[in-house]
């Protein structure tokens, strides 16, 4: 029974009177030698973890977290996103006293990092073709938005429609009758492959390029950050090949699930991570958690030749896989960006309550709900483009009745010593300007609470600071009926079901403008160490430690999380490295995840590898279209969708 409890819950062992876990003697691995050892449970490092047990290799995979996804990867409920904030060196937190008026805290799926999925993209082409998505499940982005200065200026809410079709595009009222015509004949060129670039073509800026065809600024900056999703200024960092392959994926992408070219998963970010470390441990791999390397060894050629983990236990390996939080100090390069995230949970939708250009006359047509917004470079100072995605209860990421907002830009790190942090202070102006924060929710009238003392918490960056209530220890509140706020009466009332759930009507009694009110606010920096996790010693056959800066051949670095939105360069990255690991293995080349087999061929069951739709997660099918019932299909194949174009 101890056990049990102990693997379970340790709250449970402590409220039963049983010792503590820490008499509990650490899990030993028994195997000692392997063919790769993976550190961390990120995205890229479970890619490989996966792909290197499928094709045979003897996997160790240790994540020093108590769950998979590893340092920036993870994906957390309510609760546990406030203590996982604490942690952070720069953080702040603004919420209402009483969590319970969130709702229940299991269920919320909080994300470290925001990323959605494009639909055809590198994510969806390797879930489809190994077989793995059919476990998976996402949800179609509903709408994606595009931020303007001048209309913000102008009072029109800041936000317009980004056109995802040719009708939508002739039907937009903010792009010119000239500029759509030559907007649909770059589209043309582009999905045609009429564009017979030259080298030195392809290797001016993007901005020039579309300069010369005619658009204007405008459409400029549309095209770069809506369409092609370049971070940075339109006029920088772009070449014109690669934002001519960023337009064909997106371009491919429009109408394959939805009317948008993206997709989000259901549960969070790291079902992904955690995905790819399932068909690890199918295929023989070893996985434990609450794990870290203590010291990386060396053998007399500068190799990798094992490490020493935490608990004191020595391995072997032929080659390791390790994110930049697992690596020596001596082998770690100057930071160069600075990844700023705010999280915040809000009564009503930011994003699709404008005007859209979708006009179906459906009057039963759901509200606003998983939508992206895109904020150009220097629109509140920020040097890159401000991501924001807006979830709602359909991707079991809030409760029904609120909505998740992930905000996300980057900075660069300042070249001058001794300079402060910047904090990300234009995310925290674009937070003030969009939202309100200044909302003061009282407990539940049912069960009155002691008034609390306001205390002064300032933002990152932030010159003022604002007063709200003192944070308060929360609990899982009963299942109920979701609040919404009264700002007029200054109370919580209880939400009919439906009327809080995003629909178009007018809400809390304000027009359409109205700003949404923050119940939970959280600014802070990704994070690229672990706290209190200490770099582990690189030392040399001798035992001595090594301070060459040059990193072993067998060695394989994962980079954290970029700036990118869809973080597709994981992927090429993975597969990199399977080659590396693989090329030393004598024998036939083993492919990276390997196609399915044709059922045809092999006589298995009668269902459709080769397409797209009728591979990709039967379950999320079901969940994409309404008409369907909840649950999995009784056979597979009943789920299949017809071929793709």
């Amino acid at each position: 029974i101890f056990s049990l409890l102990r693997a379970l819950s340790p709250s449970a062992v402590k409220s039963f009177g049983f010792p503590p876990m820490a008499c509990a003697p650490p899990l030993l691995v028994e195997q000692l030698a392997y063919d790769v050892i993976v550190l961390g449970t990120g995205l890229g490092e479970s890619i490989i973890a996966g792909a290197l047990s499928r094709a045979g290799r003897q996997v160790l995979h240790l994540e020093a977290l108590p769950n998979y996804g590893g340092l920036q990867w993870s994906t957390l409920a309510l609760s546990e996103f406030e203590e996982w904030v604490k942690g952070r060196g720069v953080s702040s937190v603004l919420r209402v006293p009483d969590l319970s008026h969130l709702g229940r805290d299991r269920d919320f799926a909080i994300d470290v990092v925001a990323v959605p999925v494009m639909s055809s993209g590198p994510l969806v082409e390797l879930l489809v073709r190994s077989g793995i998505g059919r476990t998976m499940e996402f949800m179609r982005v509903d709408s994606t938005w595009l931020f303007r200065r001048e209309r913000a200026a102008q009072g029109g809410g800041g936000f317009h429609a980004v056109p995802s079709s040719r009708a939508e595009i002739f039907r937009s009222k903010v792009i010119g009758n000239r500029q759509k015509g030559q907007l649909m004949a770059l589209m043309k060129q582009v999905m045609s492959d009429e564009l017979a670039l030259s080298k030195e073509e392809q290797e001016k800026p993007f901005a020039t390029f579309l300069q010369s065809k005619g658009l204007g600024e405008d459409l400029v900056e549309f095209v770069a950050h809506a369409l092609a999703l370049h971070p940075l200024p339109a006029q920088y960092g772009l070449s014109t090949g690669q934002a001519v392959n960023n337009l064909k994926m997106y371009l491919a992408s429009v109408g394959r699930f939805g009317d948008t070219a993206f997709l989000y998963n259901c549960y969070g970010v790291a079902e992904v991570p955690q995905v790819f470390c399932r068909v690890s441990a199918v295929y023989g791999g070893t996985y434990v958690l609450r794990r870290s390397a203590q010291t990386i060894r060396l053998d007399g050629n500068g190799r990798v030749a094992g490490l020493r983990c935490s608990e004191g236990q020595e391995f072997t390996c032929r080659d390791l896989v390790a994110g930049p939080a697992f690596l020596p100090s001596v082998l770690r390069g100057p930071l160069q960006r600075r990844l700023w995230r705010t999280v915040a949970v809000v009564n009503r939708p930011l994003l699709g309550t404008g005007d859209t250009l979708r006009n179906t006359g459906d009057e039963d047509e759901p509200g606003p709900g998983t939508c992206l917004g895109f904020i150009p470079p220097q629109a509140f100072g920020n040097e890159q483009v401000i991501y924001i995605v807006q979830l709602n209860h359909s991707t079991h990421s809030c409760p029904e009745g609120r909505f998740l907002l992930h905000f996300t830009t980057c900075t660069a790190v300042p070249s001058a010593a001794g300079t402060p942090p910047v904090c990300g202070s234009p995310l925290q102006r674009c937070v003030e300007t969009l939202l309100d924060l200044h909302t003061a929710v009282p407990a539940p009238a049912a069960t009155p609470a002691a008034p609390q003392p306001a205390t002064t918490v300032t933002p990152p960056g932030s010159g003022d600071a604002l007063a709200v209530p003192s944070v308060a220890s929360s609990t899982e509140a009963p299942s109920a009926a979701p609040e919404k706020l009264d700002s007029d009466a200054g109370s919580a009332q209880p939400c009919p079901r439906g009327e809080c759930s995003g629909s178009r009507q007018e809400e809390q009694g304000g027009d359409s403008g109205a700003r949404p009110q923050a119940l939970y606010v959280a600014f802070f920096e990704v994070p690229e160490e672990y706290p209190g996790l200490d770099a582990p010693a690189l030392l040399s056959c001798t035992g001595a430690a090594v301070e060459s800066t040059a990193i072993p051949d067998n060695l394989h670095l994962v980079p954290g999380v970029d700036n990118s939105l869809c973080q597709h360069q994981y992927y090429a990255l993975a597969e990199d490295i399977f080659r590396r690991v693989m090329e030393k293995v004598e024998g036939p080349p083993v492919p990276f995840f390997a196609a399915l087999p044709d059922p045809a061929v092999t006589g298995g069951p009668a269902m459709v590898v080769s397409d797209l739709e009728s591979v990709l997660l039967g379950v999320t099918r079901l969940r994409l279209d309404p008409q369907q019932p909840e649950g999995p299909p009784d056979d597979e194949a009943s789920a299949t969708l017809p071929p793709s174009k």
